[in-house]
């Protein structure tokens, strides 16, 4: 099988060196517009090959569209998710499943619309919160504060924020209809949150935190 990877940045580089480690896998050709991503992708041994789109359409089975993150990317053991699987050829799906199979990933099958619902809330709202968060404490606190108070919790929570807005400003664009009914759904929580403790009501909220504890059995 030949592979395109289209954006040759930490994501798509990782992807093109786990897959040239795959029998399965015959050549790994790369395009990214950065010329300088390009060339670095082929001395450090990401892609066998470097091609423009209209090649690698020509000669690729499968062709990947890879955004930049700022973190090497593992694949093995990662979840992918294969949205509209009943539309799509049965050739195509069974090439992708073979594919991230061979990667080692959990294949999960779902509808678009489920996807965006699901990453609405469960991966979307906490970038959402981790900015929210750091934009008001950067308001109300200085540096040195921050620094010295800045417990594992806090840099557990603030460490999200530190994504590129460049990324995720379009992630919330995309999918702006899930990411504002999971913020209006976040809202709801954290303003009982505040009722409960501004009312005093100390055995509702602790009942409230119990209740919310339940994801550790799940996590």
């Amino acid at each position: 099988m030949k592979i395109g990877i289209i954006g040759l940045g930490l994501m798509g580089g990782s992807l093109g060196l786990a897959l040239k480690d795959e029998k399965l896998i015959s050549c790994v050709s790369g395009y990214d517009k950065d010329e300088n991503h390009s060339k670095k992708a082929l001395e450090l041994g990401l892609v066998h090959e470097i091609l423009s789109i209209d090649e690698m359409k020509k000669k690729c089975d499968i062709i990947f569209l890879a955004v930049p993150v700022e973190a090497i990317v593992l694949y093995t053991g990662a979840t992918v998710i294969v949205c509209d699987f009943a539309e799509s050829a049965e050739k195509h799906v069974k090439r992708s499943v073979e594919l991230f199979s061979c990667l080692g990933m959990k294949i999960i099958f779902m509808s678009a619309k489920e996807h965006d619902h699901h990453v609405g809330l469960i991966s979307h709202l906490p970038h959402a919160i981790a900015f929210s968060l750091a934009s008001g404490i950067l308001k109300e606190e200085d540096k040195r504060h921050i620094v010295a108070l800045g417990g594992p919790t806090f840099k557990g929570m603030i460490r999200v924020a530190k994504s590129s807005p460049f990324m995720w400003s379009d992630i919330f664009k995309q999918n702006k209809n899930n990411v504002v009914a999971a913020i209006n759904m976040f809202e709801k929580e954290l303003n009982l949150c505040k009722d409960l403790i501004k009312d005093e009501r100390w055995d509702e909220l602790f009942d409230w935190m119990s209740e919310a504890r339940a994801v550790r059995e799940i996590l």
